[in-house]
């Protein structure tokens, strides 16, 4: 009886553990994927008159 008790508790505990991993690694990809959207966005609004007009 406590055998089973022992083993329903590991369970639980190693399915929070990955369901964990899985929003931390959701949210970091998130998190990359907006600031990448961001980064791409400003590159491609600078004109090259801006950059090369000496």
């Amino acid at each position: 009886m406590l055998l089973v008790v022992i083993f329903e508790n590991n369970c639980q505990v190693t399915q929070r553990r990955f369901s964990i991993r899985l929003g931390v690694g959701l949210v970091t990809l998130l998190i990359a994927g907006f600031s990448s959207y961001l980064g791409i966005r400003k590159v491609l609004k600078i004109e090259p008159f801006d950059i090369f007009r000496g």
